[in-house]
């Protein structure tokens, strides 16, 4: 599996763990916590605001009108498998 996927598959699980718990804002940061991923981890965290630019783009998650720190809405749970069959991640 392409890396960059991997990290996609990751992001749409620890928005849908989020969103089970009641969290619909979701920044960069909630879900580096919720993969638990260090701070001074920048690649995957690019990694991370990519993915998050490209469900928005996909019409997944919207964006909340928050530049600083960038927020989304998550309104519902996402279809994982379904998301990253459409998304092709050779063009990001």
């Amino acid at each position: 599996m392409h890396y960059y996927k991997q990290i996609l598959k990751q992001v749409c699980e620890a928005i849908n763990s989020l969103h089970k718990t009641g969290i619909t804002r979701v920044t960069t940061k909630k879900v580096r916590r919720e993969l638990k991923i260090k701070s001074t981890n920048r690649s995957k965290i690019t990694f991370i605001w990519r993915s998050l630019k490209i469900l928005n783009t996909h019409g997944i998650i919207e964006k909340n009108g928050v530049d600083k720190p960038l927020t989304y809405i998550a309104t519902s749970k996402i279809d994982i498998e379904k998301i990253l069959d459409s998304i092709d991640v050779r063009y990001v």
